[in-house]
């Protein structure tokens, strides 16, 4: 992994930590030759659309909703909720719903390229895509009746 690649892990980590910390699992580095990182386990299975039908685990997720609209009204990218999982259908797979019924983000990187320079042609298109299903996602939530 370049250092770009590994500054830009390090900044998304750290932003997405002091706007959402209650959330995020923390990252461990263990290799800084290869640049490793790891997390704790998380009893839990990833975040559906039937789990918010529990009002306690429907306001958390509120409270991300609002502190990743914060972070982006601040002109951030948005944190990346859906990960791969959730570019086909309604799944937050970067949101863990652990069993004390408390969300968890993992994988905190943002949903932008730019820092990675001139690779970010690359991947730029795609990233677009997954902010606007994102985008779409959250919004299908908010309309969700119970």
């Amino acid at each position: 992994m370049g250092s770009a690649h590994r500054q830009k892990l390090t900044h998304d980590y750290e932003t997405c930590k002091k706007y959402l910390q209650d959330y995020i699992v923390d990252v461990v580095v263990m290799n800084n030759y290869q640049y490793t990182e790891t997390q704790d386990y998380i009893d839990g299975e990833q975040l559906l659309l039937h789990d918010l039908d529990d009002p306690e685990i429907r306001d958390q997720f509120s409270d991300i909703v609002d502190k990743v609209k914060n972070m982006e009204d601040d002109g951030y990218a948005p944190i990346d909720l859906i990960g791969v999982g959730g570019l086909r259908k309604i799944y937050f797979s970067n949101i863990i719903v652990d069993s004390h019924k408390k969300l968890r983000i993992i994988d905190a990187t943002l949903l932008e390229c730019i820092s990675l320079g001139w690779r970010a042609w690359i991947c730029r298109p795609l990233l677009r895509c997954a902010v606007k299903i994102q985008h779409n996602h959250i919004s299908n939530i908010s309309n969700y009746k119970q």
